[in-house]
């Protein structure tokens, strides 16, 4: 039996309407119908006058105007509903475990994909702390599982313990800085060196991921933290502006960068060597990171609530 409620007042024609139908389908469905007068409480006199007849069949709403077929959706809609949490209430065990496992992390998913970021995040921060107290081994075997995520290489990294934060090319054109070819005579075209090499007491030790994966991850975060302090001001970004904002920024860059690399002298006509500064990297890279989340944490949040 489903318990359904309808607002109305006197003299209102569409109030009257309405509760025929119901007394018709009360015929053909198991439905209690409880009347209510609106002019008999301010409070819903005041919500519902401009609204009435306003229906109420357990989670479902229907206002003014309303049509007899949309009120047997409705109802149809109640019992079947009904009818399933009767059936959850006797399924088994696992079944209800499962489902409650689905509600937790449905109300916890943003803590849940903030924590896995941070501790990503953070462990890229540790085998240069680990490489500086000497336990190399467990270093190298955290850069080995972060290399099948990141490309590594050390004239496009973050650096602890050294002289410098970042050792570019030369190629990038930072005046103020030594290039990882000065300070290690390795060749800046030899990635596969400047893949494997992570670093020496002199240097310091690169960070597991590169610049623009550091700024991208910390973008994540720091709008994660963001939004659970505003959620309910925050509205997704609209795609328009994820695209100029932060896509095109970091496609731009890398993707010019890319190009200009390719040994072909058809592109080195047109598109001279090119090669992104640390400050580019990482400005781009924490764009596309911020302007990601922006864009879907609203969009999951709205969708988990569903």
């Amino acid at each position: 039996m489903i318990s359904i409620t309808l607002y109305t007042r006197t003299s209102c024609h569409l109030c009257e309407e309405t509760a025929d139908w119901l007394r018709e389908l009360a015929q053909q469905y198991p439905i209690e119908v409880q009347e209510f007068d609106i002019e008999k409480d301010p409070a819903k006199h005041k919500q519902f006058m401009e609204q009435i007849p306003v229906v109420v069949i357990g989670s479902y709403t229907l206002r003014a105007p309303i049509q007899k077929e949309r009120l047997e959706v409705a109802i149809r809609s109640a019992l079947h509903g009904k009818d399933q949490q009767a059936r959850a209430n006797a399924a088994s065990s696992p079944a209800v475990g499962l489902n409650r496992i689905n509600v937790w992390f449905s109300d916890h998913w943003l803590a849940l994909m903030t924590s896995f970021f941070a501790m990503y995040l953070g462990g890229a921060f540790m085998p240069p702390f680990l490489m500086h107290w000497g336990y190399t081994n467990l270093a190298n075997l955290i850069y080995t599982i972060y290399s099948f995520f990141c490309h590594q290489l050390a004239f496009r990294s973050f650096f602890l313990f050294g002289e410098q934060a970042v050792y570019p090319r030369e190629a990038a054109h930072v005046s103020e800085l030594s290039t990882f070819g000065q300070i290690t005579g390795l060749s800046e075209l030899d990635l596969l060196g400047a893949r494997a090499f992570v670093g020496n007491p002199i240097m310091g030790y690169k960070v597991a991921l590169c610049e623009r994966d550091v700024a991208i991850y910390t973008g994540l975060i720091l709008f994660a933290v963001l939004f659970v302090v505003f959620k309910k001001y925050i509205k997704p970004l609209p795609v328009p502006a994820w695209l100029l904002f932060s896509l095109l920024p970091i496609a731009l860059d890398g993707g010019s960068q890319l190009v200009s690399q390719i040994p072909l002298a058809a592109i080195s006509d047109w598109l001279p060597l090119r090669e992104s500064t640390p400050f580019v990297r990482t400005f781009t890279g924490f764009l596309f990171g911020w302007g990601t989340a922006w864009l879907g944490f609203p969009i999951i949040d709205e969708s988990m609530r569903e």
